[in-house]
């Protein structure tokens, strides 16, 4: 996909954010940029593939941590139902 290059003022309490969210993601302010503007004109295709990558990793986690949960609670049922046998 080729670029274009686009230069925009925002108000610096916006650039402050931009800059302390870069430096806690790790990744540049350009795919921060991007990312934003794909979500907020709702083409999701264009979300950098880094960033796609990490929102699915962080799905992945939520998934596990639910699905130790249910494995907790299918032990426990199991446990009170053999009780009460």
């Amino acid at each position: 996909m080729s670029s274009v290059s686009v230069g925009v003022r925002i108000p610096s309490n916006l650039y402050e954010k931009l800059m302390a969210h870069v430096n806690k993601v790790h990744v540049s302010k350009s795919e921060v940029v991007i990312s934003a503007l794909a979500h907020y004109l709702e083409s999701t295709e264009d979300i950098p593939l880094s960033k796609r990558v990490a929102e699915l990793e962080t799905k992945v986690e939520e998934l596990q941590v639910l699905i130790k949960g249910i494995g907790e609670c299918v032990m426990f049922l199991m446990q009170v139902s053999t009780k009460n046998q």
